[in-house]
């Protein structure tokens, strides 16, 4: 019988104690695609040895991992997890580190991804990937770059790029499950758009949303006997990016775009899906997304015959708010483990 095969790979996860230091696995954590990258950087040197042999000989001198691509369906619990590693680290005691949700009710628990402004808490990870061939141990695993897309008669759509420090050879944790609450339909989102009030201004044209962080992530490499990183820090601030696609249904929209962007008022947009009730009559589950945004670019395009109006956007400081962006996760999970 055939080996390696796709339908039998798959990714567990576990949030680290200590960065660095491996732990076994928690949970299972479901893809659609994306695939670990091993990079091993080699020198080959070019000697003069009377010869027209290119290389007699070579140095490995950089090991680190690659996951790029990495695409989810998301669950609320699933954005909970992966928010420790991209918006903010809950995480607590270990190990492994795992977040405690703030009550709501009894049986619902807000996640609340505040940015931490001057210091860096984001957290790390050990994942493990393979299939029925292989499995490989990755630590330090960082969430660099992840993008969140919705749109109409979708699910949410959720890829993101790692950076890992290697990946060793290892058996997977057994007996693990799925411990996903319930998936997020992007078809069920609502936008708000306002210049003085988050959440309101609700819009009835919206197409599209995707937003995307970049945490600019750097690894360490340093004289000391490894080939692989130890450290890493972030290299840059945040960058924080905004598009949207809306019906040309009226021109108010347009007008207030319009206005903004030439005096460069922010924009208060609320991105908000909803499912199931986890609690209470108001306590559902949700992923909520707040973002103040200055707008860089707008164009014209066409949507099934009909005109649609395209903008690009970036997050500025909110004195008020006392942050750019925010993102809350209301599960009915007490903690992401």
């Amino acid at each position: 019988m055939a080996g390696g095969l796709v339908a039998l790979s798959g990714m567990q996860r576990v949030i680290e104690t200590t960065p660095g230091t491996a732990l076994a696995a928690t949970a299972i954590q479901p893809i659609l695609g994306g695939w670990l990258k091993e990079t091993v950087e080699r020198q080959f040197p070019d000697e003069q040895r009377y010869s027209f042999v290119e290389a007699y000989r070579n140095f490995a001198v950089k090991n680190m991992v690659e996951i790029s691509g990495l695409t989810i369906a998301p669950t609320f619990k699933d954005m909970s997890w992966w928010g420790c590693l991209f918006w903010k680290g809950l995480g607590a005691g270990g190990p492994p580190k795992v977040s405690t949700g703030a009550v709501r009710d009894t049986s619902a628990y807000d996640y609340i991804f505040t940015p931490t402004v001057a210091s860096d808490d984001l957290q790390t990870a050990t994942l493990e990937i393979g299939d029925d061939i292989q499995h490989w141990q990755i630590p330090f695993v960082l969430g660099n770059k992840i993008e969140l897309n919705w749109a109409v008669n979708s699910a949410l759509t959720c890829s993101m790029d790692l950076l890992g420090q290697r990946a060793v050879a290892a058996t997977k944790t057994a007996a693990l499950a799925v411990t996903g609450d319930e998936h997020i339909n992007g078809a069920l989102t609502t936008v708000a758009l306002d210049t003085s009030t988050i959440g309101s201004g609700a819009l009835t044209t919206v197409q599209e949303m995707k937003v995307s962080w970049d945490n600019g992530w750097q690894q360490e490499f340093v004289l000391n006997g490894n080939l692989y990183p130890l450290g890493a820090h972030r290299g840059a601030t945040k960058k924080v990016t905004v598009e949207g696609t809306l019906l040309f249904t009226s021109s108010t929209e347009y007008t207030s775009i319009y206005q903004n962007a030439g005096i460069g008022t922010p924009r208060k947009i609320r991105i908000s899906t909803k499912g199931t009730l986890a609690g209470a009559a108001t306590a559902y589950r949700e992923l909520k997304v707040d973002l103040y945004a200055v707008y860089e670019d707008i164009q014209f395009d066409t949507i099934n015959g009909q005109r649609a109006m395209k903008f690009t956007a970036k997050t500025q400081y909110d004195s008020t708010a006392t942050h750019d962006q925010q993102v809350v996760v209301t599960t009915a999970a007490a903690t992401t483990a």
